[in-house]
């Protein structure tokens, strides 16, 4: 049985994935609250079926790109369960998780309370725009942005995982998780492509 994590949208989702079908989920509200919803709605979730972590055989969770504290918080929580259980890890990035949900271009996410970061193509690098200077139009993905500043923008965020289940192909990491943010003093934006251990989306056989 495999632990799955998407805690970068407005509602976080965890689910218990067996031979790639859920067998149980749960969402909830996280409030860039990571460091103390996470691990109980993990726990809550175990207990629907009465699962401990020992009934885990691998973790996937969308670790970028995310908060500063946040994605400290889940890759914590995953390092920790995964050490002391022995268990694979696999992250993902949200362009991964965004090409198995069907997710169209431009694409959207919250950066900080004054930026998002804005991907026009498969094939363009992330900018960074102001709140104020986001062009109107259809996004895809999730940001946090208020209603005076929404004006001609609409953002369509679906998020039909067992259609995402049904083309993942488990590729655990090599070492443990590592957390990539969305922006943090003096590092630039890192490409998906030129990061270790972000895994891409890959087809099943069959």
């Amino acid at each position: 049985m495999k632990l799955f994590l998407d805690t970068l949208g407005p509602t976080a989702f965890a689910c218990l994935l067996t031979d790639w079908s859920i067998i149980e989920r749960i969402e909830w509200d996280s409030s860039l609250r990571e460091y103390d919803t996470l691990l109980p709605k993990i726990d809550e979730l175990l207990n629907k079926r009465q699962f401990t972590t020992a009934d885990i055989d691998g973790i996937i969770a969308v670790v970028w790109p995310g908060s500063f504290t946040g994605m400290r918080t889940v890759v914590l929580t995953i390092n920790a369960i995964a050490y002391a259980r022995g268990i694979p890890t696999m992250p993902l990035d949200v362009d991964t998780l965004g090409d198995g949900l069907g997710w169209g271009y431009p694409r959207i996410r919250s950066a900080n309370r004054r930026e998002v970061m804005i991907r026009d193509t498969a094939d363009s690098e992330a900018r960074y725009v102001a709140m104020d200077d986001i062009p109107p139009g259809r996004y895809w993905g999730y940001a946090d942005i208020d209603d005076g500043q929404m004006r001609d923008i609409s953002i369509e965020c679906p998020r039909d995982y067992d259609r995402f289940f049904r083309t993942l192909v488990f590729s655990p990491a090599p070492h443990r998780i590592a957390p990539l943010y969305v922006k943090r003093p003096n590092i630039t934006l890192i490409s998906r492509e030129k990061t270790p251990g972000i895994h891409l989306l890959q087809q099943r056989p069959g």
